[in-house]
């Protein structure tokens, strides 16, 4: 085994009672929380050698059709790891729906492509289908050619690591990757979505949140399909002159334009020279501070520690989220992950190209 990878320090069992054991336990900073919070933080941390080694590939082949393709990898949040566990679980009023289990989550290493259009998305997903006899796809979404309700559209592929080197622990084996490819506007939207998210905390990323903004941003995903000559959203206006009209009153009545230049004035940013040479890079974003600070590291368990850290230090605070991500410059970083740095300049021009402003 090789220095400076982590390996799962815990069974499989473990590693699931401990997901188990973090929504069960609601108050932040008891030993026991505290222990499980530990063994899911290992587990996070050895999905970033499974997820490296996607990276590479796509990262070759996104470039190969796209020059400008922006590809990143990221270790999902901690936050989003709890949350994704609870939206996942019985409900009262149905005990038979089955729960996910930690070690099923599929997201927990990602890795994305962001490429020009939707004819570069479908070629990226036509190369990994021809590639099917080295590892199979475990599970493909395709929500471009099947948009979601709320408007979210983007191809999905997860991946079971199978480790070819017999230098590396059989514990990578199965771990799941997921590979997320989507268009610039997509890729927009989404932003979109994460910035009236960050500063409303109606969580429309998640299906919840206000009536109104959830039908702006699906008949925004309508417009945008339109462009790109895609299928369109379920149920929404699939006649031009009402979309634009029914878009046009929505954005006029939630003030879209004027908050969203306000958003974009937000942040004082931290100076960023280091990062080109950096391996890691941990964001965080302080809506308190009104600052957003990017930490570079050269090394991934360092990185890992503070990402940690700083978790555990801001556990139950809205107002501050950490992201670890992996890009291969600055402008890929700021391209990749706009919604750290509140930036909807690409959302708002599609916007505006609707509503003549």
């Amino acid at each position: 085994m090789l220095a400076n990878i982590t390996t799962p320090k815990y069974s499989r069992k473990e590693v699931d009672r401990a997901g188990d054991g973090i929504i069960a336990q609601d108050v932040v900073g008891t030993p026991d929380r505290d222990a499980a919070l530990a063994i899911v933080g290992n587990w996070r941390s050895s999905h970033e050698y499974p997820t490296q080694s996607y990276y590479l590939d796509l990262r070759r082949r996104a470039i190969g059709l796209d020059r400008d393709a922006v590809v990143v990898q990221r270790l999902k949040r901690l936050p989003s790891i709890e949350q994704k566990l609870k939206r996942n679980r019985p409900s009262q009023a149905d005990l038979r729906q089955p729960k996910m289990q930690l070690t099923q989550m599929q997201d927990i290493g990602g890795c994305r492509a962001i490429l020009k259009g939707c004819k570069d998305v479908r070629k990226l997903v036509d190369l990994y289908a021809k590639h099917q006899d080295v590892e199979s796809i475990f599970k493909e979404n395709d929500y471009i050619n099947a948009p979601k309700s709320d408007g979210y559209r983007g191809v999905h592929l997860v991946y079971k690591y199978q480790p070819t080197s017999p230098h590396y622990s059989p514990e990578f084996n199965n771990m799941r990757v997921e590979l997320q490819f989507r268009s610039r506007l997509q890729h927009a939207w989404a932003t979109g979505v994460e910035i009236v998210d960050t500063f409303t905390e109606q969580a429309l990323k998640f299906g919840r949140g206000g009536n109104e903004w959830r039908r702006f941003f699906a008949l925004m995903s309508n417009e945008l399909a339109m462009r790109e000559g895609m299928p369109l959203v379920p149920d929404t206006p699939t006649n031009k002159k009402e979309l634009k009209d029914e878009l046009r009153e929505l954005a006029s009545r939630l003030q879209v334009l004027t908050r969203m230049e306000g958003w974009n004035k937000f942040l004082e940013i931290t100076p960023e020279a280091k990062l080109e040479a950096a391996e890691v890079i941990l964001l965080k974003l302080d809506l308190e501070a009104r600052m957003l600070s990017a930490t570079p590291f050269k090394e991934d368990a360092r990185a890992d520690e503070e990402y940690y850290r700083l978790e555990k230090k801001f556990e139950g605070s809205p107002h501050v989220q950490v992201v670890r991500v992996k890009a291969d410059s600055v402008k890929t970083l700021k391209t990749a992950y706009p919604n750290f740095y509140l930036n909807t300049t690409a959302f708002l021009s599609a916007v505006r190209q609707v509503i003549g402003k």
